[in-house]
């Protein structure tokens, strides 16, 4: 563990095993006493660690779990990610518990999670790539307030070019799903009351109309939850996101989306310092993309906070997320309150952000591209998506991209599964067609180190895809 925070601290016992990651005590360092750090194992388990670092350093929320550090830990196959401590019991698993919720109830556990997907469909990063689509109320816990807190997002599970357009309605449609789960075992609610609302969520196009009709349901009310508190995040249960860049390629990448908070630029350094330590690598790449992050620096100030601001939370703070927020940090719409007992309820706020608008039509041009005529025009796409999968260390993006079963697929599988792997990619300009043959068209190329070399196109039923890359 050589994090600069935590490179006194260790790993305690284990306290959670999931299907992808496993939650272990972190001791001895500054508030360790409240925080767990999350391992995650198996295959893409590098890649991963990375995409939920970024994306959760990025969040600033008070319903969403903050990252507070990031650290090596021997023996493992990724980052650790070190979090504040929640509850063990999902929302999902609280409700079949409880089997009867007041309506009163039933807002206090909605609304924040309503808020949270408000405020990630509407953070920057969000306008590049789905972070909400997939969450459910198994993917929210209780801070010890009673409070609802996010614990997962991901991307929705589009492959290849697809991955270039973020569908818009993705929260609008979690929020649904959630009510849906909560509104049947609500109590205290008329026959025409819930007719009208189960009316309202199905007519509601955004999560405001949603809030609001939420709060016209019933005053909210403390949680009744008598079972013991245990303070353990348990929050693999979907898909960890996987940010991709549909910008200027170079421009807006997922190491300039990290270098927006502390914590998320700590994790693209350690995982180069792993990597680096692995294998002996040369470092043109990651020179060319530490120039980018600099130059992407100058414009932080329009990007959302990150865990290391006071917005998020601190290493000190052993009160659950909902007491964290720095005042200001939370959404638009409601804000969450105590009541004199220390439980939480909601309160109205004024909504202010507007919403990101649809890039739909980007995918559409993609699909055009890659199912047409053109094998030139294809080429240059084709490299360009390979360059954001890398990007992006999203192993499934290049199934859009590479001719399944194909060298070059196995090729970049590699290069996605091992970041340090990287650096040994050179850039290709391609040239001419040399040899066309039917569905099939070999171009010539230059590699970035001025060495001849040659890429291999096929289309295939789903389109133009590449079959190898020689770069010499």
């Amino acid at each position: 563990m050589t994090s600069p925070r935590s490179r006194d601290s260790r790993l305690g016992e284990l306290v959670a095993a999931g299907v992808n990651a496993d939650v272990y005590e972190w001791l001895g360092g500054v508030g360790s006493s409240s925080l767990v750090v999350k391992i995650h194992r198996g295959d893409g388990a590098a890649s991963r660690a990375l995409a939920e670092a970024v994306a959760l350093s990025g969040a600033a929320h008070r319903h969403v779990v903050p990252l507070i550090d990031v650290a090596l830990v021997a023996g493992a196959d990724s980052l650790g990610l070190i979090l504040p401590r929640l509850g063990t019991r999902s929302a999902a698993t609280f409700v079949a518990d409880r089997g009867v919720l007041a309506a009163g109830e039933a807002v206090t556990l909605l609304a924040p999670v309503l808020m949270a997907l408000q405020h990630l469909e509407r953070s920057p990063l969000a306008r590049h790539v789905d972070l909400v689509s997939g969450v459910g109320l198994g993917n929210v816990l209780l801070d010890r307030h009673g409070a609802a807190v996010v614990v997962g997002v991901r991307a929705a599970p589009a492959r290849g070019p697809q991955r270039l357009a973020r569908p818009p309605g993705g929260a609008t449609a979690a929020g649904r799903r959630a009510i849906d789960q909560v509104l049947p075992v609500c109590s205290g609610i008329g026959a025409d009351q819930r007719r009208r609302f189960t009316e309202l969520c199905d007519e509601s196009t955004t999560l405001d109309e949603l809030v609001e009709a939420l709060f016209d349901l019933a005053a909210p009310v403390a949680l009744d939850d008598e079972a013991p508190f245990e303070m353990v995040p348990v929050h693999d249960e979907v898909e960890t996101m996987h940010p991709l860049d549909d910008l200027v390629p170079g421009l807006a990448t997922l190491r300039t989306w990290a270098h927006r908070s502390s914590a998320g630029g700590r994790a693209f350094e350690l995982a180069a310092q792993a990597g680096a330590a692995a294998r002996q690598v040369r470092r043109r790449v990651w020179v060319l993309a530490g120039a980018v992050v600099g130059c992407a620096a100058i414009g932080l100030a329009v990007g959302g906070g990150g865990a290391g601001g006071g917005g998020a939370g601190s290493a000190n703070d052993d009160q659950g997320v909902a007491a964290t927020s720095a005042e200001g940090s939370g959404p638009p719409g409601r804000a969450t309150g105590t009541t004199p007992g220390g439980r939480a309820t909601a309160t109205p706020t004024p909504s202010t952000s507007p919403p990101p608008g649809p890039r739909a039509d980007r995918h559409d041009r993609v699909e055009a591209v890659l199912a047409g005529d053109d094998a030139d025009r294809a080429v240059r796409l084709l490299l360009r998506l390979r360059a954001d999968c890398f990007r992006a260390l999203d192993a499934e993006c290049l199934a859009g991209v590479d001719e399944p079963g194909s060298a070059a697929l196995a090729e970049d599988k590699r290069v996605v599964a091992d970041p340090a792997l990287l650096e040994s990619v050179p850039e290709i300009v391609v040239g001419t067609a040399i040899n066309r043959l039917g569905g099939v068209v070999l171009f010539d190329a230059t590699s970035s180190n001025d060495e001849p070399a040659s890429v291999f196109v096929v289309k295939t039923e789903a389109g133009w895809r590449l079959r190898s890359i020689d770069s010499g």
